[in-house]
């Protein structure tokens, strides 16, 4: 019998179909992740960097707001006393009770005629306020502009991940309110809620007019950043018209009951401490990987440290460049660095990076500690010396140093650094030792128990996140 040779098949036409989505998917995943794969690691600082960041002396006077309830109050305050200008900046603005409050306020505002303009970042920002009758009732006020940075293209795949990470408050180019609180019950509520995280914000007031001081600076930043941004939700559906217009209401009777809940009367700055001068601290704003120069500036701040040099960063994510800068620090015998235990810590991601890459991190040689309250820490604050503090956005991780707009202001003032140095001391006597660091608390400390699903989802995800470590 003679077998006759088969010609082989060609493949199909939906096979080559299958196969070109399969590249096209390749290549977009690509031209994605790519960009932020080889960041650029270094940002040259020229030698006298800190004069142009600096603002004029003794122009400002600051305190710190140390809890939620307080952070809620005083933006109220401020917001309920405006002139003529609210500028809000929030990587998360939630339609939750804290950002209905604030939204109460600012329409409050808006209605007597002060112009507000808000801030928000393109992807988080839009997910949380997604066909939110809360923001059509902001964006579509006369006078009222919401908008987003960067947000979503998917014909910039280059840009898809970069984050719009700041926030502050700036009132009347008067004062300004800045640290690491979003406008979301995580970071307004009193300690007893169940999502809130220990944070802090800097309150700032402009002593001098026309003075170049920490509130011009960044309302300087922030019209620079305004035109980059693209506005949303100020036409409202016809199907929504009704919706917006109870929200509306429901928000004017809101105000109402805020106003017998808080002290909404006008902030006195006598109380308020001398500030000798300021550096404002940023990172590029282009959407996409960015040089690491707020971190580089930190780096620098951090090295001339010959006294004390406390940090705390909710968690760290950090490349062989970063460690290396770290390792290079000259650092003075007060060394201590906070970040959440796994069990605390809400950032279950960067936890499950953790349990690969802490072994480098304790070879720095930094004495490192876990914190161990009763509630995540959130809070991103550096104490140099005795007279230098640096509070707001940034985190020790490759996100804010490479990828997302952070914001950081540094003060030179004794007495504000005293401040800084209690609240930091609180968190710490909530902290135990970790790589064998001595402890700072002679009391005892009871570890968190975390649940055991957190800590299986951890430690499963863990070789997952490492790979992408990149984007944490």
């Amino acid at each position: 019998m003679v077998v006759k040779n088969r010609k082989p098949k060609k493949p199909s036409v939906g096979r080559w179909i299958r196969r070109g989505v399969l590249l096209l998917a390749l290549a977009y995943a690509l031209a994605a992740l790519l960009p932020y794969m080889l960041v650029p690691t270094q940002a040259e600082l020229p030698e006298h960097w800190t004069d142009a960041v600096s603002s004029e002396s003794y122009v400002n006077r600051a305190t710190l707001l140390e809890t939620g309830e307080e952070a809620m109050e005083t933006r109220l305050r401020l917001v309920a006393n405006a002139q003529s200008e609210i500028c809000v900046a929030s990587y998360i603005y939630a339609d939750d009770e804290s950002g209905r409050a604030i939204s109460a306020a600012l329409l409050d505002a808006a209605d007597r005629g002060v112009k507000v303009r808000i801030l928000i970042d393109g992807l988080i920002g839009a997910v949380n306020l997604k066909n939110s009758p809360l923001a059509y009732a902001l964006g579509a006020h006369p006078n009222v502009e919401l908008r987003f940075y960067n947000p979503v293209n998917l014909l910039k795949p280059e840009g898809l991940n970069a984050r719009f990470h700041e926030k502050y408050f700036i009132i009347d180019g008067q004062w300004l309110v800045m640290g690491g609180r979003n406008v979301s019950d995580e970071f307004l509520t009193s300690s007893g809620d169940p999502h809130y995280n220990y944070d802090l914000d800097v309150l700032l007031w402009k002593a001098v007019p026309d003075s170049y001081d920490a509130v011009r600076q960044v309302t300087e930043y922030y019209d620079r950043l305004w035109p980059q941004c693209a506005a949303q939700f100020a036409i409202i559906p016809e199907a929504k018209k009704q919706a917006v217009a109870e929200e509306t209401e429901a928000l004017a009777q809101r105000m109402g009951e805020l106003a017998e809940v808080y002290d909404l009367t006008v902030l006195a700055p006598d109380s308020l401490i001398p500030v000798e001068k300021t550096l404002f601290l940023v990172n590029p704003v282009t959407a996409g990987a960015k040089e690491p120069l707020l971190w580089k500036q930190l780096c620098s701040l951090m090295g001339g440290a010959k006294e004390r040099l406390w940090v705390l960063t909710p968690y760290l994510v950090m490349n062989s460049v970063m460690r290396e800068d770290l390792a290079a620090l000259s650092t003075p015998a007060d060394t201590r660095l906070l970040l959440n235990a796994h069990t605390t810590g809400n950032n279950i991601i960067a936890s499950a990076d953790d349990v690969i890459h802490r072994g480098m991190t304790q070879r720095l040689l930094f004495p490192l500690y876990e914190f161990h309250g009763d509630s995540s820490m959130h809070t991103k604050t550096i104490a140099i010396d005795h007279d230098l503090s640096v509070i707001g956005s940034f985190n020790f991780d490759i996100r804010s140093a490479y990828i997302d707009t952070e914001t950081m202001m540094a003060i030179y003032s004794p007495a504000l650094n005293d401040l800084l140095a209690a609240y930091m001391s609180q968190r710490f006597d909530e902290s135990l030792p970790s790589g064998g660091s001595e402890p700072v608390n002679p009391a005892p400390v009871e570890p968190q128990a975390g649940s055991l699903w957190k800590s299986l989802g951890i430690y499963l995800l863990s070789p997952f996140v490492s790979l992408v470590r990149f984007l944490v």
